[in-house]
């Protein structure tokens, strides 16, 4: 098998059988929203999210200046970041199985999500339902990985699997509820799969684009989009969009992420992607979907690897995607 190129320190999957993993650390399931803090002067502005798997911060900036204004700490390797519709932002805090969220500017946690006996590296929330789905790369016990669906994003979830995937990467709702991801079969080959709403078992889709190295995944308002974290042939990261008719994605488009050598898992917000680039510890920011060279990047990093934005109070009762039209 090959390794999960991941940023984990874990151990890689080509001695998954002679590793015994990491226990998870116990943590409490909820903190009160109330003893949440939040920055002044964030309300009115959106805010860019971006995990750091290398230095264990999650480093939040204001849009559109993007500076720092906030450093979130406590975690141990965090990855994939997801929003809600009411600016909540979720982070999975992967060697501790644990996915933690804040609110809007918050500057404590307002609850922790206990993903037991796993490796959660993705996640996405369902716009139609607000439950959370979290992609589990593979159990802490050398096993499968999984689907875990948190209903209302509370409580404990419910774990799905699909016996061709071993590894889940990424994943993303689109707006009828329905749930892409990406990952691995047990061979080393992509795998993706969509696991429709209201259903509890996968549909394997063939995509007519090969993906070497899976990574984002996030609907656009009319396609899925997939990311090659490495593409083969240019050996940069790129963002495919595809349109599902039954088992099969069609390549519909694609946005070409020059001087990115590893993005694993990047946000489009409106007309912009942001792409964090775990190998050239940076952000670079791209027109959506004339891509080609980053018009403008966050320095200053060690191992970026999931991005998000959480939009503003002011501005929720646009949708996601409506939010942000113009380039930031």
């Amino acid at each position: 098998m090959v390794k999960p190129r991941l940023w984990l320190s874990i151990c890689a999957a080509a001695t998954l059988a002679g590793c015994g993993g990491i226990a998870p650390l116990a943590t409490p399931n909820s903190l009160a929203p109330a003893r949440s803090a939040v920055l002044s002067g964030v309300d009115g502005q959106d805010l860019l999210y971006i995990s750091d798997a290398g230095s264990n911060h999650v480093y939040v900036y204001a849009l559109p200046s993007r500076k720092l204004t906030q450093t979130l700490s406590g975690f141990d390797e965090p990855q994939g970041e997801c929003s809600d519709a009411a600016g909540n932002v979720f982070i999975t805090n992967t060697q501790k199985s644990e996915i933690v969220e804040y609110a809007h500017g918050g500057t404590q946690p307002i609850q922790r999500l206990k993903d037991q006996g796993y490796y959660p590296v993705g996640c996405a929330v369902d716009g139609s339902t607000g439950n959370l789905a979290v992609t589990n790369l593979f159990a802490t016990k050398n096993k499968y990985g999984s689907v875990a669906i948190f209903k209302n994003a509370s409580g404990s979830p419910t774990q799905y699997t699909d016996s061709s995937i071993y590894y889940y990467y990424f994943c993303g709702y689109d707006d009828a509820g329905n749930l892409y991801l990406d990952g691995y079969t047990p061979d080393s080959t992509f795998a993706f799969a969509l696991l429709p709403s209201g259903s509890g078992t996968f549909l394997n889709i063939a995509l007519n684009q090969p993906i070497y190295f899976p990574g984002t995944v996030q609907w656009t308002g009319k396609w899925v989009m997939v990311g090659d974290q490495q593409d083969r042939q240019s050996n940069e990261s790129v963002l495919y969009e595809f349109k599902i008719r039954g088992s099969i994605g069609y390549l519909e488009n694609f946005t070409a992420l020059n001087e990115a050598t590893d993005v694993v898992q990047a946000w489009l917000q409106g007309k912009t992607v942001y792409a964090p680039d775990a190998e050239r510890a940076d952000v670079g920011l791209y027109h959506y979907v004339a891509g080609g060279n980053p018009f403008n990047t966050i320095a200053g990093l060690s191992s970026p690897v999931g991005a998000t934005v959480s939009v503003a109070s002011s501005r929720l009762r646009r949708t996601a995607y409506a939010a942000a039209h113009g380039d930031y």
